[in-house]
Protein backbone atom coordinates (compact mmCIF):
# COMPACT_ATOMS: atom_id res chain seq x y z
CA UNK A 1 0.00 0.00 0.00
CA UNK A 2 2.62 2.75 -0.75
CA UNK A 3 2.54 4.90 -4.23
CA UNK A 4 3.67 1.85 -6.29
CA UNK A 5 0.76 -0.05 -5.19
CA UNK A 6 -0.78 0.16 -8.64
CA UNK A 7 2.13 -0.83 -10.94
CA UNK A 8 1.79 -4.73 -8.73
CA UNK A 9 -1.06 -5.15 -10.33
CA UNK A 10 -0.68 -6.28 -13.92
CA UNK A 11 1.38 -8.89 -12.13
CA UNK A 12 -1.27 -10.03 -9.95
CA UNK A 13 -3.69 -9.97 -13.37
CA UNK A 14 -0.95 -12.01 -14.65
CA UNK A 15 -1.23 -14.53 -12.29
CA UNK A 16 -5.45 -14.53 -12.17
CA UNK A 17 -6.12 -14.66 -15.64
CA UNK A 18 -3.38 -17.57 -15.93
CA UNK A 19 -5.58 -19.40 -12.97
CA UNK A 20 -8.47 -18.63 -14.84
CA UNK A 21 -7.26 -20.15 -18.32
CA UNK A 22 -5.52 -23.21 -15.96
CA UNK A 23 -9.14 -23.71 -14.28
CA UNK A 24 -10.50 -24.43 -18.30
CA UNK A 25 -7.72 -26.37 -19.49
CA UNK A 26 -8.13 -29.00 -16.20
CA UNK A 27 -11.88 -29.41 -17.21
CA UNK A 28 -11.71 -29.58 -20.73
CA UNK A 29 -8.92 -32.21 -20.38
CA UNK A 30 -11.62 -34.15 -17.90
CA UNK A 31 -14.11 -33.41 -20.79
CA UNK A 32 -11.69 -34.66 -23.84
CA UNK A 33 -11.01 -37.61 -21.45
CA UNK A 34 -15.07 -38.69 -21.27
CA UNK A 35 -16.49 -41.80 -22.63
CA UNK A 36 -19.50 -39.83 -23.09
CA UNK A 37 -21.45 -38.68 -26.63
CA UNK A 38 -19.75 -35.13 -27.04
CA UNK A 39 -20.83 -32.30 -26.58
CA UNK A 40 -20.01 -34.05 -22.77
CA UNK A 41 -23.68 -33.92 -20.68
CA UNK A 42 -21.73 -31.78 -18.20
CA UNK A 43 -21.31 -29.05 -20.33
CA UNK A 44 -23.03 -26.58 -18.56
CA UNK A 45 -21.14 -27.24 -15.60
CA UNK A 46 -17.97 -26.92 -17.32
CA UNK A 47 -19.13 -23.04 -18.65
CA UNK A 48 -20.08 -22.66 -14.87
CA UNK A 49 -16.88 -23.28 -13.75
CA UNK A 50 -14.81 -21.31 -16.22
CA UNK A 51 -17.44 -18.21 -15.38
CA UNK A 52 -16.71 -18.57 -11.59
CA UNK A 53 -13.27 -18.76 -12.24
CA UNK A 54 -12.73 -15.42 -14.54
CA UNK A 55 -15.00 -14.11 -12.00
CA UNK A 56 -12.31 -15.07 -9.34
CA UNK A 57 -10.28 -12.99 -11.33
CA UNK A 58 -12.27 -10.08 -11.96
CA UNK A 59 -12.90 -10.35 -8.26
CA UNK A 60 -9.38 -10.24 -6.80
CA UNK A 61 -8.06 -7.28 -9.10
CA UNK A 62 -11.16 -5.18 -8.13
CA UNK A 63 -10.23 -5.94 -4.37
CA UNK A 64 -7.14 -4.90 -5.21
CA UNK A 65 -8.41 -1.66 -6.89
CA UNK A 66 -10.48 -0.89 -4.50
CA UNK A 67 -7.48 -0.98 -1.23
CA UNK A 68 -5.49 0.72 -3.25
CA UNK A 69 -8.11 3.61 -3.78
CA UNK A 70 -9.70 3.60 -0.24
CA UNK A 71 -6.10 3.92 1.43
CA UNK A 72 -4.95 7.01 -0.87
CA UNK A 73 -8.28 8.26 0.94
CA UNK A 74 -7.18 8.37 4.21
CA UNK A 75 -3.10 8.95 3.56
CA UNK A 76 -3.63 12.90 4.15
CA UNK A 77 -5.00 15.78 3.07
CA UNK A 78 -2.45 16.24 0.56
CA UNK A 79 -3.28 13.40 -1.39
CA UNK A 80 -6.78 14.48 -1.81
CA UNK A 81 -6.32 16.38 -5.63
CA UNK A 82 -5.42 14.57 -8.49
CA UNK A 83 -1.73 14.99 -8.97
CA UNK A 84 -0.73 16.12 -12.79
CA UNK A 85 3.02 17.31 -13.51
CA UNK A 86 3.17 21.38 -13.64
CA UNK A 87 -0.86 21.39 -11.04
CA UNK A 88 -1.10 23.15 -8.11
CA UNK A 89 -2.54 20.29 -5.23
CA UNK A 90 -1.40 20.90 -1.94
CA UNK A 91 -0.35 23.87 0.39
CA UNK A 92 3.08 22.45 0.28
CA UNK A 93 3.19 23.27 -3.47
CA UNK A 94 2.29 26.41 -3.43
CA UNK A 95 5.01 27.40 -0.82
CA UNK A 96 7.68 25.99 -2.44
CA UNK A 97 6.13 28.89 -5.17
CA UNK A 98 5.58 31.69 -3.08
CA UNK A 99 9.49 30.61 -2.07
CA UNK A 100 10.47 31.18 -5.25
CA UNK A 101 8.86 34.31 -6.05
CA UNK A 102 9.86 36.05 -2.83
CA UNK A 103 13.47 35.35 -4.19
CA UNK A 104 12.90 37.81 -6.80
CA UNK A 105 11.86 40.29 -4.88
CA UNK A 106 15.22 39.88 -2.39
CA UNK A 107 17.51 39.81 -5.67
CA UNK A 108 15.33 43.18 -7.34
CA UNK A 109 16.33 44.34 -3.27
CA UNK A 110 19.66 43.95 -3.39
CA UNK A 111 19.95 45.57 -6.83
CA UNK A 112 18.32 48.90 -5.34
CA UNK A 113 15.86 49.77 -7.58
CA UNK A 114 12.84 50.39 -5.85
CA UNK A 115 13.42 53.89 -5.36
CA UNK A 116 13.11 54.53 -8.99
CA UNK A 117 9.79 53.61 -9.58
CA UNK A 118 7.14 56.72 -9.98
CA UNK A 119 4.05 54.45 -11.47
CA UNK A 120 3.55 51.01 -11.95
CA UNK A 121 6.85 50.07 -14.02
CA UNK A 122 9.30 47.15 -14.87
CA UNK A 123 11.93 48.60 -11.95
CA UNK A 124 14.40 45.01 -12.11
CA UNK A 125 14.98 42.23 -14.86
CA UNK A 126 17.61 39.77 -15.31
CA UNK A 127 17.79 37.09 -18.10
CA UNK A 128 19.50 33.84 -17.68
CA UNK A 129 21.58 30.83 -20.05
CA UNK A 130 22.72 28.06 -18.24
CA UNK A 131 24.48 25.29 -20.12
CA UNK A 132 25.19 23.54 -17.01
CA UNK A 133 21.30 22.80 -16.50
CA UNK A 134 20.12 23.40 -20.05
CA UNK A 135 17.51 25.85 -18.70
CA UNK A 136 17.11 29.48 -20.09
CA UNK A 137 14.67 32.52 -18.98
CA UNK A 138 13.80 35.46 -17.43
CA UNK A 139 13.26 36.70 -13.49
CA UNK A 140 11.06 40.33 -13.42
CA UNK A 141 9.68 42.63 -10.46
CA UNK A 142 7.09 45.41 -11.52
CA UNK A 143 6.19 47.90 -8.82
CA UNK A 144 3.62 50.48 -8.45
CA UNK A 145 4.46 52.66 -5.39
CA UNK A 146 0.82 54.14 -4.71
CA UNK A 147 -0.74 50.66 -3.98
CA UNK A 148 2.69 48.80 -2.59
CA UNK A 149 2.10 45.70 -4.95
CA UNK A 150 4.57 44.11 -6.78
CA UNK A 151 4.27 41.75 -9.61
CA UNK A 152 7.21 39.06 -9.48
CA UNK A 153 7.64 36.28 -13.22
CA UNK A 154 9.95 33.74 -13.56
CA UNK A 155 9.47 32.35 -16.68
CA UNK A 156 11.67 29.40 -18.55
CA UNK A 157 11.71 29.51 -21.87
CA UNK A 158 13.90 26.44 -21.94
CA UNK A 159 14.86 23.32 -20.93
CA UNK A 160 17.31 20.09 -21.49
CA UNK A 161 15.79 17.62 -23.79
CA UNK A 162 15.48 15.13 -21.90
CA UNK A 163 12.74 17.18 -19.36
CA UNK A 164 9.22 16.97 -20.84
CA UNK A 165 8.43 20.72 -20.08
CA UNK A 166 8.83 22.84 -22.93
CA UNK A 167 8.26 26.51 -21.30
CA UNK A 168 7.04 27.31 -18.04
CA UNK A 169 5.70 30.77 -16.03
CA UNK A 170 4.98 31.57 -13.17
CA UNK A 171 3.47 35.51 -11.93
CA UNK A 172 2.66 36.56 -8.87
CA UNK A 173 0.94 39.88 -7.03
CA UNK A 174 2.94 40.52 -3.84
CA UNK A 175 1.95 42.95 -1.25
CA UNK A 176 5.17 44.57 -0.15
CA UNK A 177 4.00 46.56 2.28
CA UNK A 178 4.71 49.97 3.12
CA UNK A 179 8.56 50.18 2.98
CA UNK A 180 10.68 48.24 0.64
CA UNK A 181 13.26 47.93 2.50
CA UNK A 182 11.38 45.58 5.01
CA UNK A 183 10.63 42.28 3.52
CA UNK A 184 9.06 40.93 7.03
CA UNK A 185 5.87 42.48 5.83
CA UNK A 186 6.17 41.21 2.34
CA UNK A 187 2.62 38.88 1.61
CA UNK A 188 1.88 36.57 -1.29
CA UNK A 189 -1.55 37.60 -2.81
CA UNK A 190 -2.33 35.55 -6.21
CA UNK A 191 -0.17 33.15 -8.04
CA UNK A 192 -0.52 32.49 -11.81
CA UNK A 193 1.36 29.71 -13.28
CA UNK A 194 1.53 28.07 -16.68
CA UNK A 195 3.06 24.64 -17.76
CA UNK A 196 3.32 23.58 -21.44
CA UNK A 197 4.77 19.96 -22.17
CA UNK A 198 6.54 18.98 -25.45
CA UNK A 199 4.32 16.65 -28.29
CA UNK A 200 3.97 13.26 -27.08
CA UNK A 201 3.83 13.63 -23.74
CA UNK A 202 0.11 12.77 -22.08
CA UNK A 203 -0.40 16.41 -20.18
CA UNK A 204 -0.74 19.40 -22.94
CA UNK A 205 -0.84 22.04 -20.86
CA UNK A 206 -1.75 23.21 -17.00
CA UNK A 207 -2.88 26.29 -15.72
CA UNK A 208 -2.96 27.17 -12.15
CA UNK A 209 -4.70 29.62 -10.26
CA UNK A 210 -4.23 30.70 -6.28
CA UNK A 211 -5.98 32.77 -4.01
CA UNK A 212 -3.79 33.30 -0.92
CA UNK A 213 -6.82 33.97 2.31
CA UNK A 214 -4.56 33.29 4.98
CA UNK A 215 -1.16 33.76 5.90
CA UNK A 216 1.17 32.99 9.41
CA UNK A 217 3.95 33.18 11.19
CA UNK A 218 6.57 34.96 8.80
CA UNK A 219 3.22 35.78 6.63
CA UNK A 220 3.44 32.03 4.87
CA UNK A 221 0.49 31.26 3.12
CA UNK A 222 -1.60 28.89 5.68
CA UNK A 223 -5.00 29.33 3.33
CA UNK A 224 -6.08 29.26 -0.06
CA UNK A 225 -8.20 28.85 -2.98
CA UNK A 226 -6.98 27.05 -6.01
CA UNK A 227 -7.97 26.19 -9.36
CA UNK A 228 -5.90 24.04 -12.23
CA UNK A 229 -7.16 22.96 -15.65
CA UNK A 230 -5.35 20.13 -17.26
CA UNK A 231 -5.36 19.59 -20.79
CA UNK A 232 -4.43 16.60 -22.24
CA UNK A 233 -2.99 15.70 -25.77
CA UNK A 234 -5.21 14.39 -28.44
CA UNK A 235 -4.23 10.71 -28.25
CA UNK A 236 -5.89 10.83 -24.72
CA UNK A 237 -8.93 9.18 -23.86
CA UNK A 238 -9.22 12.30 -21.14
CA UNK A 239 -9.69 15.88 -22.73
CA UNK A 240 -9.55 18.15 -19.49
CA UNK A 241 -9.63 17.96 -15.78
CA UNK A 242 -10.48 20.72 -13.94
CA UNK A 243 -9.74 21.44 -10.33
CA UNK A 244 -10.93 23.68 -7.42
CA UNK A 245 -10.24 23.83 -3.89
CA UNK A 246 -10.21 26.10 -0.70
CA UNK A 247 -7.43 24.92 2.55
CA UNK A 248 -7.98 26.75 5.41
CA UNK A 249 -5.44 27.19 7.99
CA UNK A 250 -7.53 24.63 10.83
CA UNK A 251 -6.94 21.90 8.31
CA UNK A 252 -10.63 22.09 6.31
CA UNK A 253 -11.31 22.38 3.01
CA UNK A 254 -12.62 21.07 0.27
CA UNK A 255 -11.70 19.84 -3.26
CA UNK A 256 -14.27 19.34 -6.39
CA UNK A 257 -13.07 17.82 -9.97
CA UNK A 258 -14.07 16.81 -12.79
CA UNK A 259 -12.59 14.78 -15.56
CA UNK A 260 -14.14 15.47 -19.42
CA UNK A 261 -13.89 12.63 -21.55
CA UNK A 262 -13.62 12.32 -25.29
CA UNK A 263 -16.97 10.47 -25.64
CA UNK A 264 -18.20 13.63 -24.22
CA UNK A 265 -18.86 11.59 -20.98
CA UNK A 266 -17.43 13.33 -17.58
CA UNK A 267 -16.81 11.98 -14.12
CA UNK A 268 -16.64 14.07 -11.21
CA UNK A 269 -16.47 14.48 -7.56
CA UNK A 270 -16.57 16.14 -4.28
CA UNK A 271 -14.45 15.97 -1.09
CA UNK A 272 -15.02 17.95 1.61
CA UNK A 273 -12.61 17.53 5.05
CA UNK A 274 -12.62 18.81 8.44
CA UNK A 275 -10.77 20.60 10.94
CA UNK A 276 -10.83 16.57 12.84
CA UNK A 277 -9.53 14.69 10.00
CA UNK A 278 -12.76 13.53 9.12
CA UNK A 279 -14.26 14.30 5.67
CA UNK A 280 -17.02 13.00 3.32
CA UNK A 281 -17.78 12.63 -0.31
CA UNK A 282 -19.55 11.78 -2.96
CA UNK A 283 -18.53 10.78 -6.93
CA UNK A 284 -20.83 10.30 -10.22
CA UNK A 285 -19.33 8.21 -12.76
CA UNK A 286 -19.55 8.45 -16.36
CA UNK A 287 -22.16 5.80 -16.32
CA UNK A 288 -24.45 7.60 -14.20
CA UNK A 289 -23.79 5.80 -11.16
CA UNK A 290 -23.05 7.33 -7.76
CA UNK A 291 -21.17 6.79 -4.65
CA UNK A 292 -21.11 9.01 -1.38
CA UNK A 293 -18.99 7.69 2.05
CA UNK A 294 -16.76 9.33 4.99
CA UNK A 295 -13.53 9.06 6.06
CA UNK A 296 -10.94 9.23 8.91
CA UNK A 297 -7.84 10.42 7.95
CA UNK A 298 -4.45 8.51 9.09
CA UNK A 299 -3.87 11.73 10.60
CA UNK A 300 -2.66 12.15 13.65
CA UNK A 301 -2.85 8.75 15.71
CA UNK A 302 -1.82 6.66 12.05
CA UNK A 303 -5.27 5.48 12.03
CA UNK A 304 -7.57 5.94 9.66
CA UNK A 305 -10.98 4.48 8.92
CA UNK A 306 -13.19 5.07 5.77
CA UNK A 307 -16.74 3.98 4.22
CA UNK A 308 -18.32 3.91 0.75
CA UNK A 309 -21.57 3.52 -1.00
CA UNK A 310 -21.99 2.48 -4.90
CA UNK A 311 -25.13 2.83 -6.05
CA UNK A 312 -26.30 1.01 -9.45
CA UNK A 313 -29.25 3.49 -10.72
CA UNK A 314 -29.73 1.10 -13.64
CA UNK A 315 -28.42 -2.02 -13.05
CA UNK A 316 -30.59 -5.71 -13.44
CA UNK A 317 -29.04 -7.16 -10.45
CA UNK A 318 -26.91 -5.42 -8.30
CA UNK A 319 -28.33 -2.64 -5.98
CA UNK A 320 -25.16 -0.78 -4.17
CA UNK A 321 -22.09 -2.12 -3.33
CA UNK A 322 -20.92 -1.32 0.42
CA UNK A 323 -17.28 -1.45 1.48
CA UNK A 324 -15.36 -0.79 4.85
CA UNK A 325 -11.83 -0.36 5.37
CA UNK A 326 -9.55 0.14 8.24
CA UNK A 327 -5.95 0.59 7.97
CA UNK A 328 -3.13 1.31 10.36
CA UNK A 329 0.13 3.03 9.69
CA UNK A 330 3.32 2.36 11.49
CA UNK A 331 5.47 5.49 11.44
CA UNK A 332 8.68 4.08 12.38
CA UNK A 333 9.17 1.72 8.70
CA UNK A 334 6.04 3.32 6.99
CA UNK A 335 4.58 -0.43 7.59
CA UNK A 336 0.78 -0.78 7.02
CA UNK A 337 -1.89 -3.46 7.80
CA UNK A 338 -5.60 -2.90 6.78
CA UNK A 339 -8.54 -4.92 6.53
CA UNK A 340 -11.19 -4.40 3.55
CA UNK A 341 -14.64 -5.81 3.86
CA UNK A 342 -16.83 -5.27 0.68
CA UNK A 343 -20.85 -6.35 0.30
CA UNK A 344 -22.27 -6.93 -3.02
CA UNK A 345 -26.47 -6.20 -2.30
CA UNK A 346 -28.73 -7.60 -4.93
CA UNK A 347 -31.88 -6.27 -5.93
CA UNK A 348 -33.29 -9.72 -5.28
CA UNK A 349 -31.85 -9.65 -1.28
CA UNK A 350 -28.78 -11.84 -2.08
CA UNK A 351 -25.71 -10.45 -0.70
CA UNK A 352 -22.07 -11.54 -1.89
CA UNK A 353 -19.04 -10.42 0.59
CA UNK A 354 -15.71 -10.09 -0.05
CA UNK A 355 -13.07 -9.77 2.97
CA UNK A 356 -9.32 -8.64 2.08
CA UNK A 357 -5.95 -8.50 4.81
CA UNK A 358 -3.56 -5.97 3.26
CA UNK A 359 0.26 -5.92 4.71
CA UNK A 360 2.45 -3.86 2.75
CA UNK A 361 6.34 -4.08 5.09
CA UNK A 362 10.22 -4.45 4.17
CA UNK A 363 11.85 -8.00 4.47
CA UNK A 364 14.58 -8.47 6.42
CA UNK A 365 16.47 -7.76 2.69
CA UNK A 366 15.44 -4.44 2.93
CA UNK A 367 12.58 -5.14 -0.29
CA UNK A 368 9.54 -3.88 0.21
CA UNK A 369 6.66 -6.80 0.17
CA UNK A 370 3.02 -6.80 0.18
CA UNK A 371 0.87 -10.03 1.10
CA UNK A 372 -2.82 -9.87 0.92
CA UNK A 373 -5.37 -12.15 1.79
CA UNK A 374 -8.39 -12.61 -0.03
CA UNK A 375 -11.60 -14.32 0.89
CA UNK A 376 -15.33 -14.35 -1.04
CA UNK A 377 -18.50 -15.68 -0.20
CA UNK A 378 -18.80 -17.15 -3.65
CA UNK A 379 -15.51 -17.11 -5.66
CA UNK A 380 -13.29 -18.45 -3.15
CA UNK A 381 -10.10 -17.49 -1.67
CA UNK A 382 -6.72 -16.07 -2.88
CA UNK A 383 -3.16 -15.26 -1.27
CA UNK A 384 -0.50 -13.19 -3.22
CA UNK A 385 2.92 -12.30 -2.14
CA UNK A 386 4.39 -9.49 -4.24
CA UNK A 387 8.15 -8.41 -3.54
CA UNK A 388 9.55 -5.55 -5.32
CA UNK A 389 12.87 -5.55 -6.25
CA UNK A 390 15.44 -3.60 -8.20
CA UNK A 391 14.10 -3.65 -11.74
CA UNK A 392 11.96 -6.51 -11.08
CA UNK A 393 9.17 -7.84 -8.78
CA UNK A 394 8.29 -11.09 -7.83
CA UNK A 395 5.03 -13.16 -6.76
CA UNK A 396 3.57 -16.23 -5.01
CA UNK A 397 1.00 -17.41 -4.15
CA UNK A 398 -1.83 -19.85 -4.29
CA UNK A 399 -6.05 -19.91 -5.39
CA UNK A 400 -8.90 -22.31 -4.04
CA UNK A 401 -11.96 -22.22 -6.43
CA UNK A 402 -15.64 -23.09 -4.94
CA UNK A 403 -15.23 -26.48 -6.41
CA UNK A 404 -12.14 -26.72 -4.34
CA UNK A 405 -9.26 -26.86 -6.87
CA UNK A 406 -6.36 -25.78 -5.86
CA UNK A 407 -4.02 -23.58 -7.72
CA UNK A 408 -0.19 -22.42 -6.40
CA UNK A 409 1.58 -19.99 -8.64
CA UNK A 410 5.27 -18.53 -8.41
CA UNK A 411 6.67 -16.04 -11.25
CA UNK A 412 8.82 -12.67 -12.29
CA UNK A 413 7.22 -9.38 -14.10
CA UNK A 414 10.26 -7.15 -15.27
CA UNK A 415 9.88 -3.07 -15.76
CA UNK A 416 9.18 -3.67 -19.52
CA UNK A 417 6.56 -5.73 -18.87
CA UNK A 418 8.23 -9.10 -19.64
CA UNK A 419 7.66 -11.69 -17.05
CA UNK A 420 7.34 -15.63 -16.46
CA UNK A 421 4.50 -17.67 -14.09
CA UNK A 422 4.44 -20.71 -13.17
CA UNK A 423 1.12 -22.97 -12.08
CA UNK A 424 0.48 -25.99 -10.51
CA UNK A 425 -3.01 -27.15 -10.45
CA UNK A 426 -4.12 -30.30 -8.02
CA UNK A 427 -7.31 -32.19 -6.81
CA UNK A 428 -7.64 -29.95 -3.58
CA UNK A 429 -5.69 -28.68 -1.01
CA UNK A 430 -5.79 -32.25 0.70
CA UNK A 431 -3.75 -33.74 -2.58
CA UNK A 432 -0.98 -30.70 -2.93
CA UNK A 433 -0.79 -30.91 1.17
CA UNK A 434 -0.61 -34.80 0.93
CA UNK A 435 2.65 -35.09 -1.64
CA UNK A 436 0.54 -36.15 -4.78
CA UNK A 437 1.09 -35.06 -8.19
CA UNK A 438 -0.57 -31.70 -10.19
CA UNK A 439 -3.84 -32.61 -12.65
CA UNK A 440 -1.68 -30.00 -14.66
CA UNK A 441 1.82 -27.99 -14.38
Amino acid sequence: MNPDFGKRQSAVFLILWALALLALSALMQGCEDSTGPFPPPNQPQLDKNVEQAARASWQTIASLNTNERLFKTVQGKSAVMTEEPGAITNLKQLRRHQHKLMQVVQEAAKANRFQKAMAESLIWKITWQDSLSGTAGVKALLYDPATGIGRAYVVISQFPPQVKVRYDSTDARIDLGGSLSDSTDDRLLTIDHLSLFREGFPVQKVESHVEATDWGPGNEVTGAIVSNVVDYAPQSELVRLSQNAEFNPDGSGSVAERFDYQDNTFRQSQINFYANNTGEFNEVWRNGITVDGTFDLLEPDNHATITRTIHFPDHPQIDRIEEEAEYTLNPTDSSSAGILVKRVVFHDGGLDTVRVEAEHFLNPDGNWVDHLVIHTSSEGEAEVTVTQLDGYQEFEGNHTTPEGLFMVFHGTEYQNGNGELFLDLYASRAAYNQGEPPLLS
